[in-house]
C-alpha cells in the first residue's frame, strides 16, 4: 500500500460551508432560494421542470432545507473521520473502512464541490457537475437517487460502517492452473426472473468498468450505474480506487439500496423509495457484499470463437475469480449476463466463463437471465456438462477445445462436443 490518503477540503473550506448552510435556512421560499443559486445547480431547477414527484423533492430541496442540511453535513465531514481515508492503489490487495456517517459527509462534500477529483492519473473523476448542470430525465433520476439518499441518511442516520477492498491475485493464475483444477464443478442455478440486487444473501455481481462506477456520474445509465445510484453509499469507492488491472476485484461490504429504479438507458426512471430487507448486523451494518469485476470490452460483435482463445478466457475467468474467491466462504454469487450488453461478450460464453469462476472458489453460482434468449438452455447445458466432466479443468479444457475446432451458433453444443460423450440434443 502506498500510505497515500484522500485530500479532504481544508477548515477553511468547512466554516465557509458551515455559514452558507445557517444563509440557506434563512430562505423563506421556494423562489426565493433557487433565484439565489448560482448556474451550477441547473440541475436542481431541471427537477422543477421535470414535475411531478421530482418537483416534490425540488420544494422539499429548498423550502424544507434539505439542501442547508446537505451543505452542513459537509461541513462536518471532520467530525466523523478523525484523519482522511488511504487510497486503494492497483497492484495492492487493502481495505478501508468507513462509518456510514462518514460516507454521508463526504457525499454531501461531493454534492457541493468540497470534496472532488478533476482528474488525476488512473482514478475516476468525481464532480457532479453532470448531474447539477442537466435536464434530461435520465441524468435526473440518478440525481433524484442521490437526494433521496440525503433525505433518508440525514433524516434518520444509519448505524454501522463501509469496507472497500481490493482483491489482488497473487500468483496471478496460468491457463495451466485452469487445465489441470481438480474442484468439482459447483451448482449453477437459473432465475429466468428477478434482480441480482434482489438476491439476498449472495455476493451480486458489478458488472464494472474498470474505473469504479463506470459512467454513473455522467450520462451512464446501465447495470453498474445504476447499481451506485441506487445504493448510493457505493458512490464513495469512486473517490478512493484506482482503475482495476486485469486480475483484481473490487469488493464492497455493507452498502444499502435506497430507491427503487424503472428503464435502462436514457429510459432510467426514479419510482421511489426501497426499504433494503437485507439483514444487518448488530452495529446496523447491511450485511451486503457487491464485487465489481470488469469484463474486456470488444468494441465490436467479436466471434465466439475468438471469445474461447486461451489469453481471452484467462483473463476473463482471473477476472471473475478474483472477484469470487474468497476464503472460507461458501455464500452463493449473484450474477448474470457479464459483459454483454454494450462491450460485445457473448452471453453463452460469459456463463461459462463464470461458472468455472464459482466452481474453482467453491461457491454456487445463481444466474439472473434478464430473459435474454441469447443465452440459450443454460440449465441444459450445465446438468449435461456435469454428466460428462467432473471438473473445473475438464470443462477448461473443452471450452478451449471448442475455440480451436470451431464453434457454432450454440457454443454449448460446441462445447459438449469436446467432451467424452459428445454433444446433446
Amino acid at each position: 500500500m502506498s500510505g497515500e490518503r484522500l485530500k479532504l477540503p481544508a477548515a477553511k473550506t468547512l466554516q465557509r460551508l458551515a455559514a452558507a448552510a445557517d444563509q440557506m435556512h434563512s430562505y423563506e421560499t421556494f423562489d426565493a432560494l433557487r433565484a439565489s443559486l448560482s448556474s451550477s445547480h441547473r440541475g436542481i431547477e431541471g427537477l422543477v421542470r421535470v414535475g411531478g414527484a421530482d418537483r416534490d423533492l425540488a420544494v422539499k430541496l429548498l423550502v424544507g432545507h434539505l439542501l442547508g442540511d446537505i451543505v452542513r453535513h459537509a461541513a462536518r465531514l471532520h467530525e466523523h473521520l478523525l484523519e482522511a481515508p488511504l487510497l486503494l492503489p492497483r497492484g495492492s490487495a487493502a481495505s478501508v473502512e468507513l462509518d456510514r456517517r462518514a460516507v454521508l459527509s463526504l457525499l454531501c462534500g461531493v454534492f457541493v464541490g468540497a470534496v472532488e477529483r478533476i482528474s488525476r492519473g488512473e482514478y475516476p473523476r468525481v464532480t457532479l457537475s453532470r448531474w447539477l448542470q442537466s435536464d434530461q430525465p435520465h441524468v435526473l433520476a440518478k440525481l433524484r437517487c442521490l437526494l433521496h439518499y440525503f433525505d433518508r441518511a440525514i433524516g434518520a442516520p444509519h448505524g454501522g460502517t463501509l469496507r472497500i477492498e481490493r482483491r489482488v491475485l497473487d500468483p496471478i493464475p496460468t491457463a495451466s492452473f485452469w487445465a489441470d483444477h481438480s474442484a468439482p464443478l459447483a451448482r449453477l442455478v437459473v432465475h429466468e426472473r428477478g434482480l441480482i440486487e434482489e438476491a439476498l444473501g449472495c455476493t451480486q455481481a458489478d458488472f464494472a468498468n474498470r474505473f469504479i462506477g463506470g459512467g454513473v456520474l455522467g450520462g451512464g445509465c446501465v447495470q453498474e450505474e445504476i447499481r451506485f445510484s441506487v445504493s448510493t453509499e457505493l458512490l464513495v469507492s469512486l473517490l478512493l480506487c484506482e482503475a482495476m488491472d486485469d486480475h483484481e476485484a473490487i469488493c464492497l461490504y455493507g452498502s444499502e439500496q435506497f430507491s427503487r429504479t424503472s428503464g435502462y438507458g436514457s429510459s432510467l426512471r426514479f419510482e421511489g423509495d426501497l426499504q433494503d430487507p437485507c439483514a444487518r448486523a448488530a452495529d446496523g451494518s447491511p450485511l451486503t457484499e457487491v464485487v465489481a469485476i470488469d469484463a474486456i470490452h470488444f468494441r465490436g460483435r467479436a466471434p465466439a470463437r475468438d471469445q474461447l482463445a486461451e489469453a481471452i478466457m484467462l483473463r476473463e475467468t482471473n477476472k471473475a475469480f478474483a472477484g469470487f474467491e474468497r476464503t472460507g466462504s461458501d455464500t452463493p454469487i449473484a450474477s448474470g449476463n457479464w459483459g454483454c450488453g454494450v462491450f460485445g461478450g457473448n452471453l453463452q460464453v460469459k456463463a461459462i466463463v463464470q461458472w468455472l469462476a464459482a466452481s474453482a472458489a467453491g461457491r454456487e453460482l445463481r444466474y439472473y437471465t434478464f430473459s435474454d434468449r441469447r443465452l440459450g438452455d443454460l440449465a441444459g447445458f450445465t446438468n449435461a456438462a456435469r454428466q460428462r466432466c467432473k471438473t473445473v479443468g475438464e470443462l477448461w479444457r473443452a471450452a478451449l477445445a471448442a475455440g480451436a475446432t470451431g464453434v457454432g451458433d450454440d457454443v454449448y453444443q460446441s462445447v459438449l462436443a469436446c467432451m467424452p460423450g459428445g454433444a446433446y440434443r
